[in-house]
This record gives C-alpha cells, structure tokens and sequence, in this order.
C-alpha cells in the first residue's frame, strides 16, 4: 500500500472510531437509583444514581447523607436517555460513573471527575522523601521503625493464597459496599503476582498486611493492590516498599486511583504521603451534575471539595459557605493543594460586588466543558462569586524567583 492508500485508511479508521464513539450513548445501558435522605443539617436530599455496580451507589451515598438513605432501584436505561430521566425525576443532584470512551458525550451536562492516580517520586533520598510527608505520616513511620514488625518480599504462591484468602477477602468483605472500588479477582490478582512479587507484613508469627507490586517501566513499580488487618500495618508495607523499590533501582511507584473526593481518605492518605495526583486515560469516570443550589446541595458542595477535569487538566473545586477575604484564599490554596493540580475553582458568597485579591476573577478564561460552563452560571446565578488561583503560574513564578534570587547570590559572591 503506498503512502496515500496509508492516509485514506488512517482518515477512515479515525472517521469510523469517531462514529462509534457517538454511538455508544445509544448502545451502553446503565443501571439507575433514586436515593432520598437527610443530610448533616437535617435537609432533605434527593441523589439519582447511575451505575452497573450498586457499590457505587452506596459509595457516593456516604458523602451525601447523615444516615443510610431510602434505595428505590429504578429501570436500566441508555446512556443517552439519562438526561430525560433527570428531567422527569428532578432531584437535587446527579452522580454516575460511565465508560471513559463517551468522556466527551457526559462532558456536555456533566462535571467530569476522573479516578485520580497517585504516583510518588523516590528518586530523592530517603530523609527527603520523608519529610515531604505530612507530620501524621512522619509520625506513624517512627511507631513503625519503633515496632516489631517484619516484612519479607516473596513470589511464593502458597504465600500469595494465603494473602488473597485471608487478608484481602476479609478486608474487602467490610469495605466493598461503600467503596468505588471492586473485588478483583483471584485469577487477575494472580497475573500481577506472576509478574511482580509480594510483600508481606507479620507481627510474631501472623501475618497482618501484604502488597502487590510489579514493575511497570524499566523506572516505575505499580502497587497493584494492598489489604491489611490492622492500619499500622498496611502503612508499613506502603513503607517498605519505597525502600524496597529504591534498593531495585526504581525512581517513581504508582500507588493506582483514588476517589475524586478530596474528603475520601484515601486521597486524604495519598496525599499526606506527597504524592503527586495524575491524569490519565481510564476505563471509567464519574460525573456529577447539580440542578439547583438550594441548602442540601450546597452542604453536599461544602462538605466534599473534589477534583475535576476540563481537557486535560486536573482542578480542584472548593465551595465555601461564606464570604472570603485575601487572607484566608491563602490557607484555603494552602490546605486544597495537591502537587499535580493545575488550578483551584473558589466559589463564595459575594453579597457585594468585589473582587477577592489572590483569586483571578474570570474563572472561564478559555472554552470550558458544557457541564463546567452550565455549573459557574448557576452559582453565579445564586448570588455566588467564583475565581481560581493557578498553581501552575505561581509555582513557575516561584521558580523564577528562586533562580533570580539564585543568580543574584551567585554574582555577588563572585562579585
């Protein structure tokens, strides 16, 4: 085939993945719930729910309610027929998770929210890799250098079933109902074990924690997966594994997704290790669409800041429930920044017309996702002002700075 057959099949096949991608909506079916329940403050809460999995249902339920909230399974439905549906029911909030492929289709009425990975750089050394950890974190690793426990690095498959059997399905036996993640399964677990190693945490003669890793690049190790029987534990597997990671000649782990929630603790966790937050292309997202900003939706807003996509930038949205001044934007950036995140969204009350300094006022200045857009006219409709500070701008300025002011040593030693 010569160089133009080549071209025109190339046009073709991008012509043919794109008529697919459109189709889908109107292929994939999806399953749907109608939860109602009362919030913190005791406001009534309607949440639609579209998923194939009902652990996601309870999942987002934990983030939404006070107390277990009444379940109505509704009928499974066409990705593309959502919209009516919400349309007909009217609830307060919308949340789903859908195949990453019509990302762009959800993106249209959808606040995008993607798995979010987690990824820690271990080329520093070890003092420093420490101390960019949280001082909880710090705190913990000196009870586990302090401790007793062992841990042994294994490709022992009898050792490997007694993980599976009986650390792993106890754990997610408590944990899968209200998790976003899923049971994986014994024969999938056994693949990355093929391919990697174990390590195993053991305390006398019992083992407590194990973890399953395996490389991913000739510079990358991916922890596949990580189940405990007591917390202290699990952390010293994480622990042991950047040290066993950095002996191998590693410079960076992949600790795999974590929810888009900044309040979930496992992101809490990820990110008192300083880790660094990823985009990156996965077999499902989730998306949340907000169709009023009445009391319960706001608290639900307040309470649980998450990390959402525009193309493919990773931004942090914090709903306050009162005004802000120049002086707390900076402890708010402060305490929402994940290393990996381009921009942090503010919205607050604005009772008078002023702009907050620190913030820059236009939160939309390039062509936002539809969902995106459709969300800043509502809050601003509701009285609310939104801006965002970019962390990619003053972290460069801040490199700037630090080179000049570098540069300005250097002369005057010379000098």
């Amino acid at each position: 085939m010569n160089i133009i057959g080549y071209a025109k099949s190339g046009i073709w096949r991008v012509l043919q993945w794109r008529l697919f991608r459109r189709l889908l909506p109107r292929l994939l079916h999806t399953n749907s719930f109608l939860l109602k329940g009362k919030t913190e403050n005791n406001a009534s809460l309607s949440l639609l729910v579209f998923c194939n999995y009902d652990n996601i249902a309870g999942y987002i339920s934990k983030f939404a309610f006070s107390q277990e909230p009444k379940v109505e399974k509704l009928q499974r439905i066409t990705y593309n027929s959502m919209l009516s549906v919400v349309s007909r029911i009217k609830p307060d909030l919308v949340f789903g998770e859908f195949p990453g492929a019509i990302c762009n289709s959800v993106s249209r009425a959808f606040l995008v929210l993607p798995r979010v990975n987690f990824s820690l750089d271990i080329s520093p050394p070890m003092e420093q890799i420490v101390g960019n950890m949280k001082q909880l974190r710090r705190r913990s690793i000196r009870k586990i250098e302090a401790s007793s426990y062992v841990y042994e690095v294994t490709k022992d498959p009898a050792k490997f079933k007694l993980f599976y059997e009986d650390i792993y399905l106890p754990l997610v036996a408590k944990t899968e109902k209200d998790s976003f993640s899923r049971l994986i399964p014994f024969g999938v677990a056994e693949k990355w074990f093929l391919r990697g190693e174990l390590l195993l945490i053991k305390l006398d003669d019992a083992y407590l924690a194990g973890l399953l890793y395996h490389p991913e690049t000739n510079n990358t190790v991916h922890c596949r997966m990580i189940a405990y029987n007591e917390g202290l534990a699990g952390q010293a597997a994480l622990y042991h594994l950047i040290q066993t990671a950095k002996r191998d000649g590693y410079t960076s782990i992949n600790y795999g997704a974590a929810s888009p929630f900044m309040s979930d603790g496992l992101f809490f966790y990820k990110k008192s290790l300083g880790m660094v937050i990823e985009f990156k292309d996965s077999t499902s997202i989730f998306g949340l669409k907000i169709s009023n900003f009445e009391e319960p939706v706001r608290e639900f807003l307040v309470n649980n800041p998450c990390v959402l996509t525009d193309s493919e930038r990773m931004i942090a949205l914090v709903i306050l429930p009162r005004p802000v001044d120049e002086v707390n934007v900076s402890s708010i950036c402060h305490d929402n920044y994940v290393r990996g995140l381009s921009r942090l969204f503010i919205a607050y009350p604005c009772e008078v017309n002023k702009h907050i300094g620190g913030l820059l006022p236009e939160a939309s200045p390039q062509k936002l996702m539809g969902g995106l857009d459709s969300f800043i006219s509502l809050i601003r409709s509701a009285n609310y002002e939104i801006g965002f500070f970019d962390f990619e701008a003053s972290l460069h300025n801040q490199d700037v700075t630090a080179k000049a002011q570098h540069e300005s040593e250097t002369r005057n030693l010379q000098g």
